[in-house]
């Protein structure tokens, strides 16, 4: 029973909605914070300490509280579904956005902002999207399920953000080359 319900299409986009959110809020975390640590010597960057640094994820947790709020008043005029819809394309704008804009530091917290009330809105509208088509008896571990997800989501974004991060530091040299920190598979969808 529990395997036909992972598969029933609303399960299954929420849960890989939470899976692709995942790997992206841990992406931009760590990309944005070594981005706005960098010195500016290193032909990008602003050179922050770690402080200021991790003042830039303060829009992150202000806005993802937001979002969570704002899934509520929206809940009464749309469908859980277009919520987390609509939030997850907020996740791709912050995505894009810090793709394209990294000039100014307030175009940082901009991207953090963003990513917070994307991550905020669809956590919240998620536990909603699974349990509409949930029999109650089955609610838990289909819940369970969509918090393995998001932890597996969350240690690939975590992983994947060293990775590249490794794979442009040459040999020798402290920090990684700039298109090694703004998300290369992303730039080359934005180029083309």
């Amino acid at each position: 029973m529990v395997e036909k319900l992972l598969m029933h299409p609303a399960v299954a986009g929420a849960n890989m909605v939470m899976f692709l959110g995942g790997i992206g809020m841990y992406l931009l975390l760590t990309l944005v914070t070594r981005y706005v640590q960098t010195p500016a010597s290193a032909g990008y960057g602003f050179g922050a300490s770690v402080f200021r640094s991790g003042l830039v994820l303060v829009p992150f947790s202000v806005l993802g509280f937001i979002g969570g709020i704002f899934k509520t008043l929206l809940g009464k005029h749309m469908t859980s579904f277009i919520i987390l819809s609509s939030s997850s394309a907020i996740v791709f704008v912050a995505l894009t956005f810090f793709a394209l804009n990294r000039l100014e530091l307030w175009e940082s917290f901009v991207t953090m902002g963003l990513l917070g009330f994307g991550v905020g809105a669809f956590s919240a509208a998620m536990p909603d999207v699974i349990l509409q088509i949930t029999p109650t008896s089955e609610t838990s571990a289909a819940m369970s399920f969509n918090q393995i997800i998001r932890s597996i989501g969350f240690s690939i974004g975590s992983a994947l953000s060293g990775l590249i991060l490794s794979a442009y530091t040459a040999s020798g040299q402290t920090f990684p080359v700039e298109r090694g920190v703004i998300l290369p598979l992303l730039w080359q969808v934005l180029r083309q």
